[in-house]
């Protein structure tokens, strides 16, 4: 559930409150941005680093190019039907903002000088430019005064990545100190931006799975997954992305992503397979078989199979709300008859509770059709036949009651009671069926008027 947060800003005259819910999550590059909105749909943006909190604000809008625009256009977007949202959300209702002439110096208490300097560009909607450039160039000249080249060069990169156009920058990087590292790779917090930007081609998709597995991002190579089956219905590693989802997930949380990447696409079978099995490891019969039933346009063998395990935990009348169920059950218990019996016994006795017994005659028609010798077909035909002659209240009203429709059993007893009223066989009936019901004083009535008759016989 996505209930309201406090965002608490200290500011260097007074603190500053926001609070809202998140209405969106944007996931970039090592980065975490929630966009939280106000009642008057005003909008703060919170950011974090490898989850460690950057800072934010209120913004009316987003600035093209700077780096939150960069974040919600090529970042993955998580919204809260996304099932992995819940995941993303800070686990505190208040959230605190650092100062932001702390922010950078409290990032090197746990994060390198290379990921500061990384972070540093994340916070370019809230602090100014030239700042954060000059923050950056700090880190550059501290690797490159205590002779750390490679470091060096990389920060070089990340700030001219960030900001093209400083020529100071771009000429020292030529010298020759720095040759050999232009040969070499770019670095992965610079490989990881062009990855995240192509990530639809398969290389690219690929790279950055390694890039996040060796890092330990498990949560986002998750979302990576999800994020690119949304978009090409399709895996590129389907088992290693089922064995994270059970590694990293509960398996109430392994449900909802299966779930949602179906809904998403039903025409992966694998997928399709792998969410029946957790619905049923999870015991959600129904939603197994109104799975199957409703999203399978054509059922094998092995669905059906797969019915027959589950049916029997589900309640007869919500069997019976599914579309076409009588055509599947004549697929069902082929070599076992007696649960097949079992099973149109039931859902008869369910029909007959509500229709009359020519409309359950008919809706039986498909499953006779292989099923000839299914007793509660012929149990059926005569309670239709009954139905059709008033003479016949008593043996109808005794089917009745063979087939536990104690109701209905009543009902035939009372209109034979109408019409012959001397008779005292449907009036003994009625207060043995009214015992069975818990219903003691009608019972009690009926036994009383059949001794009275029986006195004066």
């Amino acid at each position: 559930m996505n209930d309201s947060y406090t965002v608490k800003q200290n500011l260097t005259s007074s603190s500053k409150t926001f609070q809202g819910r998140v209405h969106r999550i944007a996931i970039y590059l090592q980065s975490k941005v929630l966009e939280i909105i106000d009642s008057n749909d005003s909008a703060f943006y919170l950011i974090y680093f490898k989850n460690s909190i950057l800072g934010g604000g209120e913004l009316e809008e987003i600035t093209e190019k700077t780096f939150l625009h960069k974040a919600f256009r090529e970042g993955i977007v998580c919204y809260a039907s996304h099932p992995l949202f819940p995941l993303l959300l800070p686990k505190g209702r208040t959230i605190h903002l650092p100062k932001t002439n702390d922010i950078f110096t409290q990032l090197q208490n746990h994060l390198s000088l290379l990921e500061v300097s990384l972070a540093a560009t994340c916070m370019d909607n809230f602090i100014e430019k030239q700042q954060l450039v000059s923050i950056i160039r700090q880190i550059f000249n501290h690797f490159k005064r205590n002779g750390h080249f490679a470091k060096a060069y990389q920060t070089a990169k990340i700030l001219l990545a960030f900001s093209p156009g400083i020529r100071a920058i771009q000429e020292i990087i030529r010298a020759s100190e720095f040759e050999k590292y232009r040969k070499i790779e770019q670095p992965p917090l610079l490989m990881e931006l062009f990855y995240y930007q192509n990530r639809t081609e398969r290389k690219c998709e690929i790279y950055l799975h390694q890039l996040l597995k060796q890092q330990s991002r498990s949560l986002e190579r998750l979302i990576l997954f999800i994020n690119l089956f949304e978009i090409k219905h399709d895996f590129y590693d389907f088992p290693d992305f089922l064995s994270l989802l059970k590694h990293e997930l509960k398996p109430t949380d392994q449900y909802a992503v299966l779930k949602f990447l179906c809904e998403c696409s039903p025409a992966y079978s694998p997928l399709i397979e792998q969410l029946i099995q957790e619905q049923i490891s999870l015991k959600r019969y129904p939603e197994a078989l109104s799975f199957i039933v409703n999203r399978i346009p054509q059922l094998s063998s092995t669905h059906y199979e797969i019915i027959e395990r589950i049916i029997e935990h589900v309640d007869t009348s919500y069997i019976l709300h599914l579309p076409n169920v009588n055509q599947i059950i004549n697929h069902l218990y082929l070599t076992e008859p007696a649960k097949k019996e079992d099973l149109v016994r039931r859902l008869i006795t369910n029909l007959l509770k509500i229709y009359e017994p020519s409309k359950v005659k008919e809706w039986l028609h498909p499953i006779r059709e292989n099923n000839l010798c299914l007793q509660i077909c012929s149990e059926v035909d005569e309670l239709e036949s009954l139905s059709r002659n008033l003479d016949q209240l008593m043996k109808l009203g005794e089917l009745y009651y063979q087939l536990g429709l104690v109701d209905q059993s009543i009902e035939c007893f009372a209109w034979e009671m109408e019409l012959n009223p001397t008779l005292l066989e449907p009036i003994r009936w009625l207060s043995k069926l009214y015992e069975e019901k818990g219903m003691r004083e009608e019972a009690d009535n009926y036994k009383k008027l059949s001794i009275h008759m029986a006195k004066r016989a």
